[in-house]
């Protein structure tokens, strides 16, 4: 079985040798570049434009961005009926322990690097059952991932490889699952049958200055899935002994939601044909690029070279015209002149900016030069219009892969987490927010739906924060839009995860303005009384919904307080003060409160308009026949109006009603036509 096994891997590897040679030659470019093929004299340059490695050190922070630029990794939406702080709890719990207590921000590190060169990242997440059950990722180079060519991705494959190789030291430290026998390891050590695998990765190996190795001393071991009926078989040989069983199969244990979770997740550079190895990588999208900078570089330094040289000549006959060699100051008899060469078509400097420009575009970095203002693009300066119509068209190429990245996210997390639900852990506590929290264990299900935070835009926090503020300004005022969202997405944008610290939602500040009135209504009416003074950053609508409810409340119990001339003022003054503080900030709200106080029953009588309003009662007169109505009502002084002539049209219904019964008018009998009448009197919580 395990022979048939490894004919199957040597089928796949040799499928994908077109695929493995290229691979082969992008690495090298990106560490330390092609050799000079034309080099012939000592002094002619050998340069590496580096343009590949460019392009992908500029790329990485954008596409990190994508997994931690947001409060945590992901949200958390329950599938099932529960209270949302059961979700956030798993959220927070699982950013926690994800990045505390596991390598994944590391090894996604890796895995964006292997995706930018060479159009695929791979992130095998497993647990180590002999060490509490410790979640395990690691990325995985797309080279040592042998995949069917048809096949599309792990779910439709019905076979894959994943070659480990180790040293001998590392192999005999395996669990005792494992054969570690002397017998096998002689057998399995060695790089005989390495073939294009252990080739590749001596090069790696010298690449990264490592010189003083011996591949002896590692083991290569094939991991060779096989889907069957009821998931996949995990089989486990050496190419150098494949008739050896390493390890006795077994299926895979990874369940997710009642169904196989492969711990394999795959990210991928662009999706254009089908198949395994169709998505390029900067590599493959940058090769000619580089190889034009280099050319030019070195051309460039040719040209240098042989500017900086000094020759010397005389008038004397030359007799052997063969032995001569342009050395620096060499002396040359006869005379000699220079053929000279026509210019070329574009100075050097703007052509290699103009190549940089185009590697730029192609790998759509966000911070390219191209798009910036004054730079130049085959010589011709790049207007404003052309450069705001370059970064959008940029903006949104990045967007779009920043999605489909956002989207192969998504498995990752759902199977990390599966894994946390099907092996429990011990520990359930976790910090956020400067505090030292417990996931109930009700939580811990895999009833989720899991996507990842933040938005495609969260690589660049200076944009993302003045965007959110630019919508927090736009919406929070309106009408019919919630302010708290608003305000707490511009928050994340300026503070990140301090924003749960330092947001308060409207209602929670509502809350806490109306208990410190409250308080200050006790400092009012205490003996002596403690005087206090509005501040006008204070929410003053709550206030005075404050001071109105407990004024009704108060005469409601017939209080005694009412009875206290000095208390009643206070309390009258300090509510004057707020109204006249929130007619200078929301003049249009304030006439609102002053028409609803104006039909309020504060003790026990009508309160006079005349306060309310700056002192200037309206005038107008009744309807015919109805005479002026008479009040002895207190004011918000404490004073008292003999008498108070209202306009009949400008009067409120429940004053309108005494007027006409005053007048002799008779109540209708018909049923209201207007069924959204408001009532004559309106209750406080409406001021809010």
């Amino acid at each position: 079985m395990a022979n048939d096994l490894f004919e199957s891997a040597q089928r796949i590897l040799t499928e994908r040798l077109v695929w493995e040679t290229k691979q082969r030659r992008y690495a090298q470019m990106r560490r330390g570049g092609l050799p000079r093929r034309d080099k012939t004299k000592a002094w002619q340059a050998d340069l590496w434009s580096q343009t590949i490695d460019r392009a992908i050190r500029k790329n990485k922070p954008f596409w990190l961005g994508q997994v931690s630029a947001g409060d945590r990794l992901c949200n958390f939406t329950a599938l099932t009926q529960q209270v949302q702080e059961l979700s956030d709890s798993a959220a927070d719990f699982y950013d926690f322990n994800t990045k505390t207590k596991s390598k994944l921000m590391v090894e996604i590190d890796r895995a964006v690097d292997f995706m930018l060169l060479k159009g695929r990242g791979i992130i095998k997440s497993v647990v180590d059952p002999l060490d509490d059950y410790r979640t395990i990722d690691e990325a995985i180079d797309p080279m040592f991932l042998l995949m069917p060519e048809s096949a599309d991705s792990f779910e439709d494959a019905d076979e894959w490889i994943h070659v480990r190789l180790m040293t001998v030291a590392a192999y005999k430290l395996l669990d005792p699952r494992w054969d570690t026998s002397e017998d096998t390891v002689k057998k399995i050590r060695g790089t005989k049958d390495f073939q294009s695998l252990g080739i590749y990765s001596q090069e790696m190996q010298l690449r990264e200055g490592i010189t003083h190795t011996s591949n002896s001393n590692y083991v290569m071991i094939f991991e060779h899935w096989v889907k069957t009926g009821g998931g996949h078989t995990i089989n486990y040989y050496s190419p150098n002994a494949p008739e050896i069983q390493l390890r006795k199969p077994h299926g895979n244990p990874y369940k997710y939601n009642g169904k196989e979770s492969i711990p394999f997740k795959s990210f991928q550079m662009e999706v254009i044909d089908k198949g395994w190895y169709s998505p390029r990588g900067l590599g493959e999208m940058l090769e000619v690029q580089e190889l034009i900078e280099t050319f030019m570089e070195n051309k460039w330094a040719d040209a240098m070279s042989i500017a900086n040289t000094r020759i010397f000549t005389g008038a004397k006959e030359i007799q052997n015209m063969a032995n001569l060699r342009l050395e620096d100051g060499q002396y040359i008899p006869g005379e000699i002149e220079s053929v000279q060469m026509a210019p070329p078509a574009m100075p050097w400097d703007e052509m290699l900016q103009y190549q940089r420009g185009r590697s730029e575009e192609i790998s759509q970095a966000p911070d390219t030069s191209s798009v910036q203002a004054g730079s130049k693009t085959g010589g011709k300066p790049i207007t404003a219009a052309e450069s705001n119509r370059i970064g959008q068209l940029t903006q949104v190429g990045m967007n779009y892969a920043a999605e489909i990245f956002r989207r192969d996210l998504i498995p990752l997390h759902e199977h990390r987490w599966g894994m946390l639900c099907q092996f429990k852990p011990k520990e359930f506590s976790y910090f956020v927010t400067s505090e030292i929290k417990a996931m109930p264990e009700q939580a811990l299900h895999d009833r989720y739906l899991i996507v990842p935070d933040g938005s495609p835009d969260g690589w660049n926090p200076q944009v993302k924060m003045q965007r959110d503020i630019g919508f927090m300004q736009t919406f929070a005022q309106l009408p019919n839009s919630d302010p708290d969202y608003w305000v707490e997405r511009a928050m994340r944008s300026c503070v990140g995860g301090q924003s749960r610290q330092g947001f308060k939602g409207v209602g929670m500040k509502a809350a806490d303005e109306y208990e410190a009135q409250a308080s200050e209504i006790l400092l009012l009416t205490a003996t002596p009384p403690f005087p206090v003074q509005p501040q006008p950053q204070q929410d003053q609508a709550t206030r005075i919904k404050c001071i109105l409810e407990w004024l009704q409340a108060a005469h409601g119990v017939a209080s005694p307080v009412l009875n206290n001339p000095q208390a009643k003022q206070n309390v009258m003054q300090n509510l004057d003060q707020r109204i006249q503080i929130f007619k200078q900030q929301n003049p249009a709200a304030a006439k609102q409160v002053d028409q609803l106080i104006q039909q309020m029953d504060v003790f026990g009588q009508q309160v006079p308009p005349g306060h309310i309003n700056g002192g200037q009662p309206p005038q107008g007169q009744p309807p015919s026949g109805a005479p002026p109505v008479q009040s002895g009502t207190p004011t918000a002084s404490g004073g008292s109006n003999e008498s108070l002539s209202i306009n009949y049209k400008d009067a409120p219904d429940d004053i309108k009603r005494q007027m006409e019964a005053k007048a002799g008018f008779k109540p209708s009998v018909m049923p209201a036509v207007n069924a959204n009448t408001p009532p004559a009197k309106p209750s406080p919580t409406q001021i809010a």
